[in-house]
C-alpha cells in the first residue's frame, strides 16, 4: 500500500496540546490500516527564538554552527510527537533528515536535495510503524548537518512524497487552504479549492507563506498529489488541492494578490554589461540564491532573500573591489506587491489599469515587472496595506 506523507507546520505542533490531538489523529488513521509518513517543523516561535540567541551572540553566526543549531527544534518536535503516538497505543519511530538518508548540497542555510537513501524509512513502514521525520534537515557529502532554507520542511514532504510513491501529501497548517490572500488580514479573501501547480509556484514565488516555491516545484516535477489543510479547524473541510491543473468549478481570473516580505529588492550599476554573469557565478560559488532578475544595460535588478543580507552584503562589496560593480543599492522601505493570474484563464492584466487603480490611495510604484503570471509592483511599504486591499477588491472581489 502506497503511504500518505503528512506535514504539520510550527502552529500545528506548537504546544504539548496540539501535539495530543495531532497524534490521536494520526492514531486513527494509523489504526484503520494507511501508512504514514509524517514530518513536523519546530515548535511554534522555536526557530525564531533560536535565531535570536545565535544573534544576540554574534552579529555574523557561521552558517554552519547555525544548522547545527536550528537543526534541534525539528528534533524536539519529532520525538515529542513519537512519544505521544506510543501513549496513543501506536508503534512509532523518530529520524532525524541524516537518519533518513537526506542527501544535500554543501551550502548551509540553504542547501538542495541531492537524493534520499531511506532504507530506514522502508523498513520501519514494512514493521508497521509510524515515521517521523524532522523536517528541513539533511547531510552533505561531507557528512555535515545542512537545512534547505525558509519552508524546507514542506521541501521534506514533498521529497519524501516522490521518493515513497506516497498516494498523497497533505500540508497541514493553521489555515483551511490556500487563499487569495492572507486571510488573517483581509476579511474578504477566498478560499481556493483548486489550484495548478503553474499558479501555486506563482503565488509562492510572489510571497504567499502557505507553501514554498521549492516544495511546489518539486511536486510538480514528481507529480506528486499536493493538499493544503488546516490542523485546527475541527470542520471536515478538505482544503486546497494543488496538481496539474486547476479542477475548481468557479472561473477566476486573477489568482491572489501576494506581498513578499521575505525578499530584498536589489539595483546594481555593472562597470559593464556582461559583468552580470560574473555575478550570478560568484552568487552560485556562495550559495546565494536571487530571483526575477532582469538587465537593463548597465543596470541589473534582482530579489535577494532578506535573512542573507549580510552575506550579499560581502559579495556585493568584493564585486565592486574587482571591478564588477560600480555601486548597488537596497530598496529599503519598499516591498514588492503582485497579482497572479490563473493559469487556466487567457486573462490579460493591465499594467496601466494597476497603476490608475494604486494612483487612487495614493500609492505610487518605483517599478513593476513581469514574471509569468505574476506582476509585481515595488511599493512604499508604509501604504503596502492599503494597496493590497485595493488590489484585492479591485481585480479579485470585483471581478468574481
Amino acid at each position: 500500500m502506497r503511504p500518505w506523507v503528512k506535514k504539520y507546520g510550527g502552529t500545528s505542533v506548537g504546544s504539548l496540546d496540539r501535539i495530543q490531538r495531532v497524534a490521536k489523529c494520526l492514531a486513527e488513521e494509523s489504526r484503520a490500516g494507511k501508512p504514514l509518513i509524517v514530518v513536523v517543523s519546530a515548535m511554534g516561535d522555536t526557530t525564531d527564538d533560536l535565531l535570536k540567541m545565535a544573534h544576540d551572540l554574534s552579529s555574523a553566526p557561521p552558517h554552519r554552527e547555525m544548522d547545527m543549531l536550528l537543526t534541534a527544534g525539528e528534533r524536539i518536535s519529532m520525538a515529542l510527537l513519537s512519544i505521544a503516538l506510543k501513549e496513543e497505543g501506536i508503534e512509532a519511530v523518530s529520524y532525524t533528515g541524516s537518519q533518513v538518508g537526506i542527501l544535500t548540497t554543501e551550502a548551509h542555510r540553504n542547501a538542495t536535495i541531492l537524493g534520499i537513501s531511506g532504507e530506514r524509512v522502508e523498513a520501519s513502514l514494512a514493521a508497521g510503524r509510524v515515521v517521523i521525520v524532522a523536517g528541513f534537515q539533511g547531510v552533505s557529502l561531507s557528512k555535515e548537518i545542512t537545512t534547505l532554507g525558509r519552508g524546507g520542511s514542506d521541501t521534506t514532504a514533498v521529497a519524501l512524497a516522490a521518493r515513497f510513491g506516497a498516494e498523497r501529501c497533505e500540508i497541514w497548517t493553521d489555515v483551511d487552504g490556500v487563499y487569495s490572500a492572507r486571510p488573517h488580514q483581509m476579511a474578504s479573501a477566498q478560499l481556493r479549492r483548486s489550484i495548478s501547480y503553474e499558479g501555486m509556484l506563482a503565488m509562492a514565488q510572489a510571497g504567499a507563506r502557505v507553501l514554498h516555491p521549492r516544495c511546489v516545484a518539486l511536486a510538480q516535477k514528481y507529480g506528486v498529489s499536493l493538499w493544503v489543510r488546516s490542523s485546527l479547524n475541527s470542520s471536515d473541510l478538505m482544503g486546497t488541492e494543488i496538481g496539474p491543473r486547476d479542477r475548481a468549478i468557479e472561473n477566476y481570473p486573477v489568482l491572489a494578490v501576494a506581498e513578499d516580505l521575505e525578499h530584498s529588492v536589489v539595483t546594481v550599476a555593472l562597470a559593464r554589461p556582461s559583468a552580470a554573469s560574473g555575478l550570478l557565478e560568484k552568487a552560485r560559488q556562495a550559495g546565494l540564491q536571487l530571483k526575477d532578475a532582469a538587465q537593463f544595460g548597465e543596470h541589473f535588478r534582482f530579489l535577494i532573500e532578506s535573512g542573507f543580507l549580510g552575506s550579499w552584503n560581502r559579495l556585493l562589496d568584493q564585486c565592486v573591489l574587482e571591478g564588477f560593480l560600480k555601486s548597488y543599492r537596497y530598496w529599503d522601505g519598499f516591498v514588492p506587491l503582485s497579482l497572479i493570474r490563473s493559469s487556466s484563464t487567457e486573462y490579460a492584466l493591465d499594467a496601466d489599469l494597476i497603476l490608475t487603480e494604486l494612483a487612487k490611495v495614493d500609492v505610487f510604484p518605483e517599478m513593476f515587472w513581469q514574471t509569468g503570471l505574476a506582476t509585481t509592483f515595488l511599493v512604499p511599504e508604509s501604504k503596502s496595506q492599503e494597496a493590497l486591499q485595493s488590489l484585492h477588491q479591485r481585480w479579485v472581489v470585483g471581478t468574481k
